[in-house]
This record gives structure tokens, C-alpha cells and sequence, in this order.
């Protein structure tokens, strides 16, 4: 794979791993990447993680959060140079949650951050106006396999520099908020270090709505954000999907919990609202099926 170019090959390059600093504690989570047209004319492409990532409870804020994605190629940054890797550098990130403290999303904006080496990011971005997807969302059953990509326990290809991509299954119903919060709960192996994981549907040959019969096309739809994962306890145990030494594990339960796309959104309005911005308003009704390039980042 010298070019990603299906959407399935570019959902590989939406994802960053973050290695995380605060006095002498050391910690990792996944954050994924949302291409936003402002109502201005600019745009921005989004980093988009839990807000425990970037600061776990009893911890704090992170002073220190190094996004480290595959590296763009020297001589053509339109491919990726497996094998290298571009950290960009945010001191004291400044971040902005969401609005309810009680939904675990954070948003940050990745312009104009430092770079440590030579090697600028190579990544893709998810439209955001796939988190705009109800009428999408209305074709789905109440199980659908889902695909998330992250970094579990702070696993990766170490040559490539490539994500791991997993699979599971909804365990509820996406069209239900469980426990009335705007969440649903997947049937996967989620492990620390897989917060921020993007939660998606990946159907790349054809697909069966609710409704029945077979669709020949591809879909990729953004469900949510990975967010913790229940263990084995007395009552259910509920731990944050997060590498940090102080997590006991237990058995895990594999229950995974996950935001839905709509508190992504949220999040972002409310981070572009805190930043005196607004998003463009999109009016098409063409579903988007896969990621796309990001504006250009340049370093500081």
C-alpha cells in the first residue's frame, strides 16, 4: 500500500496515538482527526479525543501531549513514508470539553503545533458532516458489526506506523440512548489505550438496511468515540479505555462504552462557539463515504 486510496486503506491514517505528560505521570490514549469548513471561508482539521485523555481524573491536565501520527513523505507529502513517524507538540494543550461534563469528548485544535523532526503528518480526515447522519443512521438494524481504530495498551505497527484496527458488535441499540445518555454500548475487546478510538460502520462490497433486501455500495458511517470499557466487579465495574499505569485491570467484561457521533458534534460547535467560530452549514443530503484530505498543517 504505497497510496491509501479506498476508504477502508484511509481510515488507517484518521487516527493519532497521544502520549501524554503531567509531572512524572505517563500515559497514552487515541484521538481522530475532523475536517471542519468554517462559516468564514477557513477550515481546520480537529483533534478529537475523551476528555480523561487529556485530563484523567485524580491526574489533571496533561501538560504535555505529543500526537504522533505516520510520517508524510520527504519528497511528496502526498504519501505516507512508512516507517517514520511526525509527533507534533502541544504544551499545556488547550482544549475544550464538552459542554456537559457528564459526556466524555474533547476537542483541540492541531494548527499550527511544533513538529519534532523533519517528517510533517501524513493523515486523513473525517468530514464533519459525517456526524450529521440521521437520516444514515435510520437504516440501521439494532446489531451491526462495528470497526474502531486506536491504539489498545499502546499497540501499533512499529515499522509502519500504522494503527490496529478492531471489530465487534453493537450490544444495544444505536437508536436508543443507554441509560438515557447519548451513548450505546458495543460487544468488543476494548483494552486501555483505545480511548478516543473512532467507532464506525465499514461495509465495503454491499450492505443490508433494516428495511431489508441488499445494497452494492460501500458505506463508512461514524458512530462515536470510544470511552471506557465495563470489567468484571460485583456490580460491573466501569474503568476509562485509558494507558495509565494507576488503571487496575480486571477481566474484562468486553463491554465497551461509546459517545455517539451527535456529542462529537456538540463538542465541536461548542470548541469553534468558545473560539468566536462557526461551522458552515452544509445543505446536501449525499451521505459521506469516507475520509478526506486535511487542510494543509504547517508547524509554528
Amino acid at each position: 500500500m504505497l497510496k491509501p486510496e479506498t476508504p477502508a486503506e484511509q481510515l488507517f491514517f484518521v487516527t493519532a496515538r497521544l502520549q501524554c505528560q503531567r509531572g512524572t505521570e505517563n500515559w497514552s490514549g487515541t484521538g481522530f482527526f475532523v475536517f471542519v469548513p468554517m462559516s468564514n471561508g477557513t477550515s481546520q482539521a480537529l483533534l478529537i479525543t475523551n476528555r480523561h485523555v487529556l485530563s484523567p481524573p485524580g491526574v489533571g491536565d496533561a501538560q504535555l501531549v505529543q500526537i504522533i501520527t505516520p510520517g508524510a513523505s520527504l519528497n511528496d507529502q502526498t504519501i505516507p513514508d512508512f516507517g517514520q513517524k511526525s509527533i507534533a507538540v502541544a504544551q499545556s494543550p488547550k482544549f475544550v470539553a464538552h459542554p456537559d461534563t457528564t459526556v466524555d469528548v474533547a476537542v483541540m485544535s492541531i494548527h499550527g503545533l511544533p513538529l519534532l523532526g523533519t517528517h510533517q503528518p501524513f493523515i486523513k480526515t473525517i468530514p464533519v458532516d459525517m456526524l450529521i447522519n440521521e437520516p444514515v443512521l435510520a437504516q440501521l438494524d439494532a446489531i451491526e458489526q462495528v470497526t474502531f481504530i486506536g491504539y489498545p495498551n499502546a499497540l501499533h505497527d512499529t515499522v509502519n506506523m500504522t494503527p490496529i484496527a478492531r471489530r465487534g458488535w453493537t450490544a444495544t441499540p444505536i437508536s436508543l440512548d443507554y441509560d438515557g445518555q447519548p451513548k450505546f454500548l458495543i460487544d468488543a475487546s476494548v483494552f486501555p489505550g483505545s480511548s478516543g478510538s473512532p467507532v464506525l460502520v465499514v461495509n465495503t462490497g454491499g450492505y443490508t438496511p433494516r428495511t431489508g433486501g441488499l445494497v452494492m455500495a460501500g458505506r463508512i458511517i461514524l458512530l462515536g468515540i470510544v470511552s471506557a470499557v465495563y470489567q468484571q466487579a460485583a456490580k460491573g465495574e466501569l474503568v476509562p479505555a485509558l494507558n495509565l499505569p494507576k488503571v487496575t485491570v480486571h477481566q474484562a467484561m468486553n463491554l465497551g462504552i461509546v459517545y455517539k457521533a451527535r456529542s462529537i458534534l456538540e463538542a465541536i460547535d461548542h470548541f469553534l462557539s468558545v473560539n468566536g467560530l462557526s461551522r458552515q452549514i452544509n445543505v446536501s443530503e449525499t451521505p459521506v463515504s469516507g475520509p478526506v484530505d486535511p487542510p494543509e498543517i504547517s508547524p509554528a
